[in-house]
């Protein structure tokens, strides 16, 4: 069963989405998709390690802990280095990683596409968790990059906050779990943090 801060926070974002949806102008005209998906080609690239961090994508970001196996991920670097030095350091990342600059050359490759990974927390932070938040504002940017670059974003809403989404942490065994029918999904031993 689902605690009852997880849905206060889903209500909250239901009611959330449906004023924005009565406060929206009204079409008079259907619009039209901008890109023929029926016809066209989807050819993408991932930018991943921007706003949900992944060692073997960002080795740079882990490097004070290389020789240990204490911070493997977002959620262990934020508990180690705490809310201020982690929001210190993922900010500078966010506003550095990617630039106008590296839509321009993906465009200029001949793709169409980008996806972006962005987790749970920066959207639906859950009290007790060391996530840190900042993302929202760097990822409209990066909209308005892509969009100047005539390419289409695909947001990837990365892992999940409950137990029936994507990734399960037991905490009693710190086991990792990534669930669903997605080909490589494998569970991983993480260590205790």
């Amino acid at each position: 069963m689902l605690n009852h801060s997880i849905l206060h926070q889903a209500a909250a974002a239901i009611l959330l989405l449906s004023a924005a949806a009565l406060a929206a102008p009204k079409l008079s005209t259907k619009r039209e998709l901008s890109f023929d998906y029926n016809s066209r080609k989807v050819l993408g690239v991932n930018l991943g390690g921007w706003f949900v961090l992944e060692p073997w994508i960002t080795p740079s970001i882990f490097s004070d802990w290389a020789s240990t196996t204490t911070v493997v991920d977002e959620y262990t670097y934020t508990k180690t280095l705490g809310k201020a030095e982690a929001t210190s350091r993922l900010t500078n990342h966010w506003k550095t990683w990617i630039t106008q600059d590296d839509f321009n050359q993906i465009a200029a490759a001949g793709m169409n596409h980008v996806r972006i990974p962005i987790g749970y927390w920066a959207v639906a932070p859950i009290d007790g968790d060391p996530f840190v938040q900042g993302q929202l504002p760097i990822l409209d940017q990066a909209i308005v990059w892509a969009r100047n670059a005539s390419l289409k974003v695909m947001i990837d809403l990365h892992g999940g906050s409950t137990p029936s989404s994507a990734l399960v942490r037991k905490t009693a065994s710190t086991t990792v779990a990534a669930a669903g029918p997605s080909a490589g999904n494998k569970a991983r031993q993480s260590p205790k943090p």
